[in-house]
């Protein structure tokens, strides 16, 4: 447990030296039921980016690789809500809360947060609207294929096809 210079109470489990022991553990405690996990590195006690860490992250695939054909219920729409790199400021961290169902995703670059899934674009259009006006205007639409972000419009050509 660790309280950051933001006020909030972080706990963290497990350490590991490698990245990928240290996913399946992430894994784990995703099953045992605490939602939201994910993970971080620490370098002389200072947290860094899991770049800086030396992990090498994959990025989401290239859909130009995948088959042409795509079954459209694998494709989702989100609302991207933010980014942050470091500490969320914890006025920042309860308006996300207050949001309910945002999904923290960790990359090299920082912690991006997304708000729902949606089957149609017009409903993750509509709940982009609703996060906007709870204090979020720079939100947008995102798209997903079996859970790998793409461009929305992407996403919209997926299905048309």
């Amino acid at each position: 447990m660790i309280k950051g210079d933001d006020g909030l109470t972080r706990y963290y489990t497990g350490s590991f030296t490698e990245a990928n022991p240290a996913a399946q553990h992430k894994v784990q405690m995703l099953l045992k039921g605490f939602d939201g996990a994910f993970l971080v590195a620490f370098r002389e006690g200072k947290r860094v980016s899991m770049k800086e860490a030396g992990a090498k992250l994959t990025g989401p695939e290239d859909l130009r690789t995948l088959p042409v054909s795509i079954s459209k219920d694998k494709v989702r729409y989100r609302v991207q809500v933010g980014t942050f790199v470091g500490n969320v400021p914890t006025d920042v961290m309860e308006q996300l809360i207050g949001l309910g169902e945002v999904q923290p995703i960790t990359d090299a670059d920082g912690v991006r947060y997304f708000y729902g899934s949606f089957a149609d674009r017009a409903s993750a259009d509509e709940a982009k609207v609703a996060v906007q006006t709870k204090g979020f205007p720079d939100a947008f639409v995102v798209g997903t294929v079996n859970g790998h972000i793409i461009p929305a419009a992407e996403a919209d050509g997926l299905m048309k096809e």
